[in-house]
């Protein structure tokens, strides 16, 4: 005789815990406390999403409460520059944490009377994420969000060993729309390692074709401008982008210095910086020169230096938003040349 053994599965029981936290609310043994991780957003991927509920089932766990879901093989994809259903904000902006949707639903918590956010602040039915995890996470975003890598100054807020802390490279703003906006590229350049330098070059810009009709004067010279954004490396202290008013017939002036290509695939080739295309993929400008807001720098005759300046990041500050005020735009030339004046440090 053969007896046999069924097994029923309830549609409606409830899902197994998915987090430290799940798992100790339900008097389950929860998982020992990793003693280092192998980057600081892997720290906060337990201590903050896990340990402190968010990746519960019926929160953003299973249910992806708010289309978010924050279990370790999706949460970076979901966070960073990421649209979020509750706001215009993305749900993480590199450098930029008053932009940051999660970050401020958070704090919210935390600072009911200082900080206002769509959708109510996070997380409900539980006490305010406490503030170690939340200057961690700010720590974070303030670094441009890397996946990989260790944030300066975290390892202490998370009280936890992490790998050690190496430059920081944040990853450039993606191009607008072409209907929506314009993007300009700064060249790159070397820079040796625990130095700090104030530097300025030239080059040139030409957006004129790409700016729709009727965001441009009669002339097609300028440009109707609503905001402005401009992200860096966070251990930048600052860069500001003046336009120059020397005739285009001057870009060739001898004091600006030769013109050559920086980066892409034809470095230190000599290159026209009115052709758009002689570098390559990389960028046509004169050598990064030491000086102080660029005073002093290119032809020497009048309108020599008068500028008009551009976004300007403050002391370490990797992401700046500008907007102009409501009812309000600003010109912005189509193209000309263009002075930069960065201070990076490493």
């Amino acid at each position: 005789m053969v007896s046999a053994l069924g097994i029923g599965c309830d549609d409606k029981a409830d899902e197994a815990p998915s987090s430290p936290a799940e798992m100790a609310g339900g008097g389950m043994m929860a998982p020992e406390v990793p003693e280092s991780f192998e980057s600081t957003f892997a720290a906060l991927q337990y201590h903050l999403f896990e340990n402190q509920g968010c990746t519960e089932a019926a929160c953003h766990g299973s249910a992806a409460a708010g289309d978010l879901t924050l279990t370790a093989d999706v949460s970076y994809g979901q966070l960073v520059e990421a649209a979020s259903t509750g706001s215009s904000m993305p749900r993480v902006e590199p450098g930029d944490r008053s932009r940051s949707y999660l970050y401020l639903k958070l704090l919210a918590a935390l600072e009911p009377d200082t900080t206002e956010v769509a959708g109510g602040p996070m997380p409900t039915g539980r006490e305010p994420i406490p503030r170690e995890l939340l200057n961690a996470l700010r720590l974070w975003i303030y670094a441009g969000a890397p996946e990989t890598g260790a944030v300066e100054g975290t390892a202490a807020l998370l009280d936890t060993e992490l790998p050690p802390v190496g430059p920081i490279t944040i990853a450039p703003l993606p191009p607008p729309d072409p209907a929506a906006g314009f993007q300009l590229e700064m060249p790159p350049w070397p820079l040796e390692a625990n130095t700090e330098r104030e530097v300025c070059f030239a080059s040139y810009f030409d957006v004129s074709d790409q700016v729709p009709a009727e965001f441009k004067d009669e002339a097609g010279e300028f440009a109707y401008v609503r905001a402005e954004q401009l992200r860096q490396d966070p251990h930048s202290h600052h860069l500001i982008l003046n336009y120059s008013t020397v005739d285009i017939a001057d870009i060739h002036d001898p004091s600006y210095g030769g013109w050559t290509c920086h980066g892409g695939e034809m470095p230190g080739t000599e290159c026209e910086p009115t052709d758009l295309t002689s570098c390559g993929a990389g960028h046509c400008a004169t050598a990064a020169v030491d000086g102080f807001a660029c005073i002093g720098y290119g032809p020497r005759r009048p309108p020599a230096n008068a500028s008009r300046g551009s976004p300007s990041a403050g002391p370490k500050r990797p992401k700046t938003t500008r907007r102009s005020p409501m009812g309000c735009i600003a010109g912005c030339p189509s193209r000309g040349s263009s002075c930069g004046t960065p201070t990076p440090s490493i």
